[in-house]
């Protein structure tokens, strides 16, 4: 896996207050890649309950806000099943194909709507993301606060093919099968479909034929 766009501090953190609605970052695809992975920073409140909330991708409007409906859903997690200090957690069930210069919503939700403080996605209070925007909503709309969060997007990347007891590695556009064709200096000089296997008494042997 490659890293793509990231705004991943260390430090500055500032407490999510808003830890119960819904919670997004924008970022702009500085290439056209298929995303297959998407880190965040999270940890539970005390008393969280089992409640599932899904990260998925949106696409956003001229405000920045996220639009329409998902475009996929990478993955979700239960609120009571985080830990009570920040984590990094991988959420990677799906995959999109992303366009250079188009701006993404990363949104966290739950299917219905739920306003107790549950959960908290680390937030930078000086939100030092240049091409992105954060906000919070619920099913009545959006709203952009001025913070980041954190956040770390990958790309597909090389795969891994196992061939006996060698290990292969490809690119995920590469072609692992050879085309079959002719020789380039064959000898003696024929073409390839001149040169047949003939069955006698359930044997088989090479049978030349020469060119006419």
């Amino acid at each position: 896996m490659a890293i793509k766009e990231y705004y991943n501090p260390s430090s500055g953190e500032q407490f999510d207050s808003l830890r119960g609605t819904w919670k997004w970052q924008t970022f702009v695809a500085a290439s056209s890649y298929t995303i297959s992975e998407i880190k965040l920073k999270l940890f539970r409140a005390a008393g969280a309950g089992h409640r599932q909330y899904f990260v998925r991708l949106f696409a956003v409007d001229i405000s920045h806000k996220p639009t329409g409906l998902s475009l996929v859903t990478m993955g979700s997690f239960y609120s009571d099943e985080l830990t009570t200090s920040y984590a990094q957690y991988s959420f990677s069930d799906g995959t999109l194909a992303l366009t250079e210069t188009t701006e993404y919503a990363i949104v966290v939700q739950t299917d219905d709507e739920y306003t107790t403080s549950e959960w908290s996605w680390y937030t930078d209070g000086s939100a030092g993301y240049a091409t992105g925007y954060c906000g919070y909503g619920n099913h009545t709309g959006w709203a952009v606060i001025s913070n980041d969060r954190w956040f770390e997007n990958y790309e597909t990347g090389a795969t891994v093919y196992a061939e006996g007891t060698k290990i292969v590695t490809a690119t995920a556009s590469a072609s692992l099968v050879a085309s079959p064709g002719k020789a380039t200096t064959p000898t003696p000089t024929d073409d390839e479909e001149d040169i047949r296997l003939t069955g006698i008494n359930q044997l088989k042997k090479l049978q030349w034929e020469a060119p006419v």
